[in-house]
C-alpha cells in the first residue's frame, strides 16, 4: 500500500502523535513536487510573548495568513490559549525541544533524545499536534557537518515527521531565512524581498523572534505584497504540514505507529555488548546462543525481556566468573582458527587451543602455497619434493575451521578431497607419475633431435 501524501497518511492513522519508528530505520524517501508556484512559511520561536500575540493578530486574524509557533515545551504554561488559538486558525506548533537546547558534538546522544522526547510528550499532554521540530539556536548542528546531520536524523525521524535543520535528507533538512537578517525592518526591503520571492516557484521559510526584529510597519509592508503576489497566482502562505502534505512526495509509507525498542545483551562486565534485539513495543525479545569460557555456567539473564515497553540491557549471570572478565560469556559460534607452531587461536573469540592434525574430511585444512609446490617439472628430483607433508597444514601457519563446522555439503566436495591427506598423497603419486612421462618423452625426443641436426651437418 502507498501513500501519496501526508494526508493519507493522517487519515490512515499512521502518524499517530507521540509514536515513533526505530533509529535503525530508514528515512522516509520523501521529495518535493515540482512546484506550481512560491510557498512562504512564517515562523515564530521561542517562548510565548506578546509579540507572539501580536504577529498571530495582525497575520492571522487581519490578514487570513497562518502562522507557525516553535515552542521549548518547559516554557508551556497553565493558560496556553493563543497557542490554541494559532493552531485553531489553521497555524502549526512545532517543537522547539524542551529547554531551547542547542544541539552540536558537545551534547551527549541520550541529552539530545531526551530534549526531542520530552518536548513531544509535553506539547502532546498540552493538546497540540505535533508532527515536526524546528531548531534551537539558529545554527547549532554544525551545518557543515554531514556525518552529524546524519547522526541526528537517525533521532529526530523516531519522534518527528519533519524538521528545519536536524538532518541530512530534504525531508530534516530546511534551511530557513532570518527575517532581521532579510529585511532590517526596512519596508522596502520587505516588500521587494516578497516579489523577488514570487518570481519562481520556491519554498522559503522565514522566522524571526519579536517585534523588535520585524516591527509593525515592516510586517505589514511585508504582508501586503503578500497579498498582491496571491492575487495573481504566484504565492501561497502555508505552514510546514500544509507543505509536506500538498507538496510532498512519497515513496513509500510511514509507519510511525508502531513503536520500537532495542533491547541490548551484554557479558559479565556489563560493558561488552553480545548482541542488540530491535522489536515491536509489547513483543519479546529473543535471548542470543550463548557460550562460555572453560569453567563459567551460564545462570539467567539481570532481567525479563518478555513484553518489551522501552529500550533496555540485560546482563550474563554467571557462576565462578570475575565480572570483569569480558570473555567469559559470548555468542555462539563455529570457531575460526588461525595457526601458529603448536596453538591456534580463533579469531572470532580469542580461544587457544593445541593444533590438531586432520584425521577425516569432516576437518577442513587450507594453507598457503608451499614454495615446493610451484616448482618447475625441469627434474625428477624436484618432482619427487611433491608429497603429501608439502600440501598438509604449513608449518609456520595456517588457517582451519573447527570440527563443528559441517563440510558435508556436496558442492564442496572437491575442495574436501583437495585436502584430505589421503587424497593428496594419491593424487601426488599420479602427479609425478605423468611429469615424470612427459621428461622421459621430452628427454627422446630432444635426444632425437640432436640425432638428425648432427647427421645433416655431416
Amino acid at each position: 500500500m502507498k501513500f501519496k501524501s501526508l494526508a493519507a497518511l493522517l487519515s490512515a492513522g499512521i502518524l499517530a502523535a507521540g509514536s515513533f519508528i526505530s533509529a535503525s530505520a530508514d528515512t522516509t524517501p520523501m521529495t518535493m513536487k515540482e512546484l506550481d508556484k512560491s510557498y512562504l512559511t512564517l515562523v515564530f520561536d521561542d517562548n510565548i510573548t506578546a509579540s507572539l500575540k501580536t504577529f498571530y493578530e495582525i497575520i492571522t486574524l487581519e490578514y487570513g495568513y497562518p502562522i507557525c509557533a516553535a515552542v521549548p515545551s518547559g516554557s508551556l504554561k497553565g493558560d496556553n490559549a493563543l497557542l490554541h488559538d494559532i493552531e485553531n486558525h489553521g497555524g502549526e506548533i512545532l517543537s522547539h525541544t524542551k529547554s531551547h537546547k542547542v544541539f552540536n558534538r558537545a551534547v551527549e546522544w541520550s541529552v539530545v533524545e531526551a530534549e526531542m522526547k520530552d518536548s513531544l510528550n509535553e506539547l502532546t499532554a498540552a493538546g497540540f499536534d505535533v508532527k515536526g521540530i524546528i531548531l534551537a539556536g539558529g545554527g547549532g548542528t554544525e551545518d557543515t557537518d554531514l556525518e552529524y546531520r546524519t547522526e541526528i536524523e537517525k533521532i529526530t525521524s523516531k519522534y518527528y515527521l519533519y524538521s528545519d535543520l536536524y538532518g541530512a535528507s530534504e525531508q530534516y533538512y530546511k534551511p530557513r531565512d532570518y527575517l532581521r537578517f532579510t529585511f532590517n525592518n526596512n519596508p522596502e526591503i520587505a516588500f521587494r524581498s516578497v516579489r523577488e520571492l514570487a518570481k519562481t516557484p520556491q519554498w522559503k521559510v522565514w522566522f524571526a523572534h519579536n517585534t523588535s526584529e520585524l516591527n509593525e510597519k515592516t510586517l505589514r509592508s511585508m504582508l501586503d505584497e503578500i497579498k498582491k503576489q496571491e492575487k495573481e497566482g504566484k504565492l501561497e502562505v502555508v505552514t510546514y504540514r500544509t507543505m509536506y502534505t500538498k507538496n510532498a512526495d512519497w515513496k513509500k509509507p510511514v509507519d510511525l505507529g508502531t513503536t520500537k525498542y532495542t533491547v541490548d545483551f551484554y557479558s559479565t562486565d556489563n560493558k561488552t555488548l553480545l548482541y542488540s534485539a530491535v522489536v515491536n513495543e509489547g513483543s519479546s525479545a529473543t535471548a542470543p546462543q550463548i557460550e562460555t569460557s572453560k569453567g563459567v555456567t551460564f545462570k539467567k539473564w539481570s532481567g525479563s525481556f518478555s513484553n518489551v515497553t522501552k529500550n533496555m540491557s540485560v546482563y550474563a549471570i554467571c557462576d565462578n566468573v570475575k565480572t570483569s572478565d569480558p570473555s567469559a560469556v559470548g555468542l555462539k559460534h563455529d570457531h575460526l582458527f588461525f595457526a601458529s607452531g603448536k596453538t591456534q587461536t580463533c579469531e572470532l573469540c580469542g580461544l587457544v587451543t593445541p593444533v590438531t592434525k586432520p584425521n577425516s574430511p569432516s576437518t577442513v585444512t587450507s594453507a598457503p602455497t608451499s614454495s615446493t609446490s610451484s616448482t618447475s617439472p625441469t627434474s625428477s628430483s624436484s618432482i619427487q619434493s611433491t608429497n603429501s607433508s608439502d600440501l598438509s597444514v604449513s608449518s609456520n601457519e595456517a588457517l582451519t575451521l573447527d570440527n563443528t563446522t559441517s563440510t558435508t555439503d556436496e558442492t564442496s566436495s572437491d575442495s574436501l578431497s583437495a585436502n584430505n591427506p589421503t587424497t593428496q598423497n594419491s593424487g601426488g603419486k599420479k602427479v609425478g607419475l605423468i611429469l615424470t612421462t612427459i621428461l622421459a618423452a621430452v628427454s627422446v625426443l630432444g635426444a632425437a633431435t640432436f640425432l638428425i641436426i648432427k647427421k645433416r651437418k655431416k
